[in-house]
């Protein structure tokens, strides 16, 4: 999506242009082109408005009439996914291009709005057609959206703000494709071209080296898989040398079978979407790179395929962890925290890191508890706790802390290994799950966000579409640019 200003408000019969409707709105405003909204409307008229109404025109330019509805209130939030609905309803009707109106709305500046709208438009503009026919009815995809009587003087703010959004949809791209497409070869290849970005390098830990570094848990997982395991580690050092390093950690499962433990077959259909955290946080760090942000950070991927053939790791295996802690494998569809494992250890006793962050499709148990609205954060920091809500609250990605104690970490000690890597029963299963990981961070400072409930769709919502959201993209970029704790 490519965003345009125009100090103009003319427009032409051909445009497609967004209207925001709302109480103490006055239509008289309009350009002249919008003879209809002019004329006839009154705030009586559109008052009951729920959803984006589309309004063609022989003569003028159609519109989009976008009502702002939220009880009492218009937030931001309101305003953004109130954006993204008429993004979509522009392209059922083919439109490629839109122009807009900005809303004068008290208690928002002109740049909160314009960034809320972009962020709306971008996102809810998205859609995946790759494996459709050329001559499928399919919507056209919303290329350019332009403000009109806009100096420009918030450019800055909206143009990153959009090539934030364009990376979340890159990075739905990937967690969207099958995985033909998509898998440890294909990530590794897109990560090298992200690494040619100025202060970014890149290193990959091939199966070979995890062997002789002895990163057994995720050589277990990973070994029954066509492409094999690896780990990849990008470094954007945009910082000074003495500040503090950042290491984002992504779950990159392609495809998870469930190994041995094999999942049904309803449970496996969408499994490609298994290494949503692993897009995630390359993604973050592809826009945290070119936004030029002054931080260190690293991306640290593990890749994996969870199959099942003769080489398949078992129930019932005991597997010493790069750290040296012994799991005991209790059920192999537990298998994303085991790559997190040696993944997070990498990142603290390698990379010395100073903040671990680990995003991942971790636990069923996620979705059951907060269902699609939130994604599970949890952690012993309340500082980090604390930037990260903040966040979540100002990019709409959101978050909810689940605790987290000893006695839950109790519930995965083993009778013949140090941990297991599930309890022995199904309670607490998101933050038994984290609990495991944090087995794995001694001194760094830790948190882990569970985000199988909010990284894919069943069903399209007032922001996204079917299938991937790309959660985490925009909350952990966002995470970045403020100030370190």
């Amino acid at each position: 999506m490519k965003m345009f200003f125009e100090n103009s408000r003319e427009i032409g019969k051909k445009d497609t242009v967004l209207v925001f409707t709302y109480e103490g709105f006055d239509f008289k405003t309009l350009p002249t082109k919008m003879e209809f909204m002019r004329t006839y409307g009154t705030a009586l008229y559109f008052s009951e408005l729920k959803n984006p109404l589309y309004l063609p025109s022989d003569k003028e330019a159609d519109l989009i009439v976008v009502p702002l509805k939220n009880g009492d209130v218009i937030e931001l939030e309101t305003i953004r996914s109130a954006s993204a609905q008429a993004a979509r309803v522009a392209m059922q009707h083919k439109n490629s291009a839109i122009k807009i109106v900005l809303p004068e709305i008290d208690n928002f500046s002109r740049e909160e709005l314009a960034v809320s709208i972009t962020e709306g438009v971008t996102l809810g503009g998205y859609v995946f057609n790759r494996y459709k026919s050329g001559d499928d009815d399919t919507a056209t995809s919303l290329e350019s959206c332009t403000f009109l009587g806009e100096t420009g003087e918030y450019k800055e703010k909206v143009l990153n703000t959009a090539l934030v959004c364009n990376n979340s949809n890159l990075c739905r791209d990937m967690v969207n494709s099958g995985t033909e497409e998509v898998n440890p070869d294909s990530i590794e290849k897109a990560a090298t071209v992200i690494a040619k970005i100025k202060n970014m390098s890149m290193r990959v830990l091939n199966e070979k080296k995890l062997i002789s570094k002895k990163m057994n848990l995720i050589c277990a997982v990973g070994r029954a898989g066509r492409y094999r395991p690896r780990i990849l580690e990008l470094k954007y050092k945009g910082g000074k040398s003495s500040d503090k390093w950042i290491a984002f950690v992504g779950k990159g499962v392609t495809f998870d079978t469930g190994g041995l433990d094999v999942k049904p077959a309803a449970g496996m259909l969408d499994m490609r979407y298994d290494m949503a955290g692993a897009a995630s946080v390359l993604y973050a760090i592809k826009s945290i790179a070119e936004l030029k942000l002054p931080v260190n950070v690293y991306a640290v991927i593990p890749l994996v395929e969870n199959a099942v053939d003769s080489q398949s790791y078992k129930p019932g295996d005991v597997f010493v962890s790069y750290s040296g802690k012994s799991v005991h494998v209790q059920n192999t569809d537990a298998e994303g925290r085991l790559i997190l494992a040696d993944a997070v250890t990498y990142a603290e006793k390698d990379l010395k890191a100073d903040y671990i962050i680990d995003m991942a499709t971790l636990t069923g148990a996620c979705s059951i508890a907060l269902g699609s609205e939130y994604a599970a954060l949890v952690t012993y920091d309340d500082k980090l706790k604390d930037a990260l809500v903040s966040s979540s609250i100002k990019t709409g990605e959101k978050l909810w802390q689940l605790p987290i104690n000893k006695a839950y970490e109790k519930l995965i000690k083993s009778d013949i290994a140090d941990i297991a890597n599930i309890s022995a029963d199904r309670k607490a299963g998101t933050i038994v799950g984290a609990a495991f990981i944090k087995q794995f961070v001694d001194k760094s400072r830790w948190a882990h966000i569970d985000i199988a409930s909010t990284a894919w769709a069943d069903n399209a919502g007032a922001m996204y579409g079917k299938y991937s959201t790309g959660y985490g993209v925009r909350l952990l970029t966002d995470f970045a640019s403020g100030p370190l704790l």
